[in-house]
């Protein structure tokens, strides 16, 4: 896995979620943030796991927008 999560990464993803929950997490996750001009990744966790990795673009006080 990488940072970015992609189309075919989230459905590859959703596919091993599937086995223990309904699968729409990370896809409910994902369009928020890309709704807010962010992003989220999944990797392997160094401890074991999945680590998630979530970036949002910095907010601008002045004009309310990121």
């Amino acid at each position: 896995g990488g940072d970015d999560v992609g189309g075919e990464d989230v459905a590859a993803e959703e596919e091993l979620v599937a086995a223990k929950g309904t699968g729409l997490g990370l896809a409910i996750a994902r369009a928020l943030l890309e709704g807010m001009g962010g992003r989220i990744g999944v990797d392997d966790s160094p401890r074991g796991g999945a680590r998630f990795v979530v970036v949002l673009p910095a907010w601008d006080e002045d004009s309310g927008r990121p």
